[in-house]
């Protein structure tokens, strides 16, 4: 059980570093102007499916 939790810790920080990283990329590319609606609207899928993985890996 120690081995699966502790795996679980390193992946929540993997997929926290992704959430953020991916976060800056879209600021990034909306100070540009290069975010269309369709692009927009694909950074919020994933940011929202990392949340809920995150979420979700935490209550185990």
């Amino acid at each position: 059980m120690i081995h699966i939790v502790k795996e679980s810790v390193d992946v929540i920080a993997g997929l926290e570093k992704a959430k953020r990283e991916i976060l800056a990329i879209r600021r990034q590319l909306v100070q540009d102007g290069k975010v269309s609606n369709h692009l927009g609207i694909s950074f919020t899928v994933v940011d929202d499916t990392l949340a809920t993985m995150i979420e979700e890996l935490r209550n185990l």
